[in-house]
């Protein structure tokens, strides 16, 4: 929104992406603090259906982080000629929003990537899209779904949202510190990364492929290094301690995430090796979405008491050991940490 350019981002000590103001450029103007999410509270949807729902396709399951849901809203944008915007992937293994525009391409931005994503030139695209008249889907985290809307307030029923309930984003600094303890490790190039890996014991395994033909797979439980600082929150971005999104109620159209306490709850037999969703169907441009691919999947509504207390419907409190890792950590000195 700037009208001088004035700001870049940057990467700070721990290795997240900041606003930086170029004071030389800035005229005091203040639409850059008026359009920030940080500034603005947005009323946020009570779902209106919720959902444990799995794709009917196996393989698009397996291919994906959870049950497969988001791969159809996709498609349907698609067969409307609409241009999906998500994260993927770049040739250097780093994360960043991109526009896709053809089923071909949905690879790069299905599955989830635990680490805060550059929106580079997203704002830019949209608003082209949008003069042509076109659908929208974006996909994201909460509260860069509400700087789309801040941004473009005049066109946002254009726009399909889909959030995804999140845990909180990780250090990309961190993340590159991992690649290269990695590749130093196995002595070659990474060639791939899922951190949705899915085998017969767990749907949340990161797999690594090399160029030599190795390929490292771990998890939470085997003490993978990235996974124990992602989910013992010692790696989050500093807001997302007091995330004003992280709530039951919803930002998105639809929300999707990972049905956790699936066995507990009254669908338990939907239950497998291969993800199922849980479904926040939020506004009525949601329920109309799903009418228009239910077909697709094997559902069941089912009540906030049974997904709430498993799921990240609230914020997570600072860990014990969270000052001292970022006391001792070293950009580029990742390993030493761990010896």
């Amino acid at each position: 929104m700037c009208p001088r350019q004035a700001i870049k981002m940057k990467k700070d000590e721990k290795g997240f992406i900041y606003p930086y103001i170029d004071s030389e450029k800035c005229v005091d103007c203040n639409i850059c603090r008026k359009i920030c999410p940080a500034n603005n509270n947005i009323k946020l949807n009570i779902p209106i259906k919720i959902l444990a729902c799995k794709n009917k396709n196996l393989e698009n399951r397996i291919t994906s982080s959870s049950g497969g849901v988001f791969l159809e809203i996709a498609k349907s944008i698609i067969d409307n000629l609409g241009s999906i915007y998500g994260a993927a992937f770049n040739d250097d293994w780093k994360v960043e929003h991109i526009r896709v525009d053809n089923e071909n391409d949905l690879e790069k931005i299905k599955r989830s990537k635990y680490v805060q994503s550059d929106m580079k030139n997203v704002f830019k695209n949209i608003k082209e899209d949008l003069k042509k008249s076109k659908n929208i889907l974006f996909s994201g985290t909460p509260c860069q779904i509400h700087a789309i809307k801040n941004f473009n307030k005049m066109n946002d029923d254009s726009i399909f949202y889909v959030d995804i309930v999140c845990h909180g984003v990780p250090s990309p600094g961190i993340f590159e510190n991992y690649k290269c303890s990695l590749e130093n490790k196995y002595k070659s190039k990474i060639i791939n990364i899922n951190f949705r890996y899915k085998n017969s014991e767990s749907t949340q395994n990161i797999k690594i492929d090399f160029e030599n033909g190795d390929s490292y797979i771990s998890n939470y439980n085997n003490k993978d290094i990235f996974y124990k600082l992602f989910l013992d929150n010692v790696i989050l971005r500093e807001s997302c301690y007091d995330c004003y999104y992280k709530k039951f109620e919803r930002i998105g159209d639809i929300s999707l995430a990972d049905f956790w306490g699936c066995e507990k709850s009254s669908v338990k037999e939907l239950k497998d090796e291969n993800g199922i969703s849980l479904v926040l169907i939020n506004t009525q441009k949601g329920l109309d979405m799903f009418e228009k691919i239910k077909d697709k999947f094997i559902f069941y509504e089912i009540s906030k008491d049974e997904c709430y207390p498993y799921n990240c419907f609230s914020n997570f409190k600072k860990p014990d050991i969270y000052n001292d890792f970022w006391k001792s950590y070293e950009y580029n000195k990742f390993e030493s940490f761990f010896k």
